[in-house]
């Protein structure tokens, strides 16, 4: 059961390989919430490898375990419009591309749970129609953009949190605004968007992004090395992966 053409119900599962896309916005004219990809509550460690997800509206990649949600993406393409890529817990996404068919916040993230919750993009792409968003959150938040690269068309538009006039709808921000830059090519020169962290010096030090992010409760890289040898001791040796 689920809204999704694929629908997550538990852990430790890993996506490689594969085309994902959901066509309901064009058959039926609407842009609104129209999942590729999306989880449950208690499903965690999610790896995306060499997919291509898309949508033709909101909320393309969902994955929902606020509590203690942990996600790597990796070579990967995301195609569709506000919040398309909206994690709730810990995410790292690296080598991918984002193109967001509207104006509108490509990356969305909720994590008011754990101060430590973040979501972490490294060397990507960002591109879109003209004046498409970066991002945007409705509750507690926290981004890392590091070594990415923004196209022209994005918007001088910073990261946001989102309020209604309707204050019993506004959640509180207790940890305060989270958006930090790193080495990336911002065509446009943002001044919102300029560098305010160093990576090593701050977090980094000797560890690699993925220990930064996951520490040492999740090692998806050593999870991918792990079944793509599996794989090649298979039948499906043609089906392999690199990595």
């Amino acid at each position: 059961m689920g809204a999704a053409v694929v629908n997550i119900d538990g852990s430790d599962i890993n996506i490689v390989n594969l085309q994902i896309n959901n066509h309901y916005g064009r058959e039926h004219n609407t842009n609104e919430h129209q999942f590729a990809v999306r989880s449950f509550e208690k499903a965690t460690r999610i790896t995306l490898h060499q997919c291509n997800i898309s949508s033709d509206g909101a909320d393309t990649l969902s994955l929902w375990n606020k509590k203690d949600g942990l996600y790597y993406h990796s070579y990967c393409s995301f195609t569709g419009a506000t919040d398309m890529v909206c994690p709730r817990g810990t995410a790292l996404i690296e080598h991918s591309k984002f193109f967001n068919i509207k104006q509108s916040a490509t990356l969305w993230h909720d994590g008011e749970l754990n101060v430590n919750q973040k979501l972490v993009v490294n060397d990507s792409e960002f591109d879109g129609v003209k004046g498409f968003w970066l991002g945007r959150h409705h509750y507690d938040a926290q981004f890392y953009l590091i070594n990415n690269q923004f196209s022209s068309h994005m918007a001088d538009k910073p990261i946001f949190k989102k309020t209604y006039p309707d204050k019993s709808r506004n959640k509180a921000n207790k940890f305060g605004a989270r958006y930090f830059f790193a080495n990336n090519q911002n065509i446009n020169s943002y001044s919102w968007a300029r560098n305010n962290f160093q990576p090593t010096n701050t977090y980094l030090a000797q560890q690699t992004v993925e220990q930064w992010v996951f520490g040492d409760k999740w090692h998806p890289n050593a999870v991918l090395h792990n079944l793509a040898q599996q794989i090649n001791k298979t039948a499906f040796a043609t089906d392999s992966f690199s990595l």
